[in-house]
């Protein structure tokens, strides 16, 4: 199959997972890095379809296999290493076969159901609120664990709409909000999460204009900003209550007549994009529709996604993309719209280093 990303940053000892849509079963997995990777050392691998099957693992368990960089006596470490192999001297690919066979007498793992949720917040235009820098990551409290940090966006204007659709294993019973070392300050007005239905978990009584960030501070407790020169704003947690879904209608959002447009900033120089708005046009019954406001600000190998409602309307056979006079360049690698199953537009062959 083509490359997808797996992960981006791992730290020692954290676990890093991800679910993957096969048309099939797979007999092969392949690890690859992109060139610009640095060194990667793993202790375990597993794919789990009907069981788990370990496809490798290492003897010395979580301590791992030193790299020859550390240990020059290192036996076995290309086994357990990945990386750019000119600079780090990491294999930049490894491989494993997958063989099923030994789920026949292992029990059933429960299926791998799914939960697609729609996660919303909106900045608000208080003195200071537009994020510039520094990732924002959430995580889901999913059958009491929490799920590992992904991202959710990293720049915001006032005003902004940050919007991305998360794939879970179940609906959550929590939401946390995460930043990044040396993010600079960031606050919203609204917070919701959108799964059989739209639920706001968070919304400033003051609204767009929203809330100071002294006044938020004064009592060490904030609520609606995060950031480096924020105390106690690294890290935010908000309940998600469904039950208010039961008697709710389902949210068009994720409706049948939604379609969810994706394009991913490649890791290119000068990809990342800092000003201007980029929009969405669709070809609909022979006539382009009025553009949409997709997204303004990208960082590198971030997503950006928009849901665009065709309610009443025939499905797009053409889709554009375009600017604003005021934006600068913007590199992308990938492109797809997903109405009943996802189109890939466009995909670059260099995958996400770009071109």
């Amino acid at each position: 199959t083509e490359p997808e990303e797996f992960f981006t940053v791992s730290m020692y000892g954290r676990t890093e997972t991800r679910r993957f849509d096969f048309a099939n079963k797979p007999t092969a997995v392949r690890l690859s890095a992109s060139e610009r990777a640095n060194n990667w050392g793993f202790w375990r691998v597993s794919l789990t379809c009907d069981c788990e099957i370990v496809l490798v693992e290492d003897p010395n368990g979580v301590a791992g296999t030193a790299h020859p960089r550390e240990d020059p006596k290192s036996e076995g470490w290309e086994q357990y290493w990945l990386g750019d192999a000119e600079r780090n001297e990491s294999p930049l690919l490894q491989e494993w076969e997958y063989d099923d066979r030994a789920c026949t007498n292992a029990p059933t793992l429960p299926p791998l159901t799914e939960t697609y949720c729609e996660l919303t917040a909106l900045t608000s235009r208080a003195r200071h609120a537009r994020s510039g820098h520094g990732r924002k990551f959430v995580q889901f409290e999913v059958d009491g664990a929490w799920t590992e940090p992904e991202r959710f966006f990293t720049i915001s204007w006032y005003g902004g709409r940050e919007t991305r659709r998360f794939r879970l294993a179940d609906t959550p019973h929590r939401v946390k909000l995460t930043t990044s070392d040396g993010a600079n300050d960031w606050a919203f007005w609204k917070l919701t999460l959108t799964c059989a239905c739209e639920v706001v978990l968070a919304e400033d009584p003051n609204g767009e204009m929203g809330t100071p960030r002294e006044v938020d501070a004064a009592d060490n407790s904030v609520q609606w900003w995060m950031g480096q020169n924020v105390v106690n704003g690294t890290e935010l947690e908000f309940d998600y209550d469904d039950r208010v879904c039961t008697a709710a209608p389902t949210t068009p959002a994720l409706g049948p007549n939604f379609c969810l447009l994706t394009a991913k900033t490649s890791n290119a120089r000068y990809a990342r994009s800092s000003s201007g708005t980029k929009f969405a046009q669709f070809y609909i019954d022979g006539f382009w529709q009025e553009p949409l406001e997709f997204f303004a600000y990208t960082g590198f190998r971030d997503t950006e996604q928009m849901t665009v409602d065709f309610t009443g309307k025939s499905r797009p056979t053409q889709v554009r993309l375009m600017t604003d006079e005021t934006t600068n360049q913007w590199g992308f690698w990938y492109v797809s719209l997903t109405c009943e199953c996802e189109v890939v537009l466009l995909m670059d062959p260099n995958g996400v280093d770009g071109t």
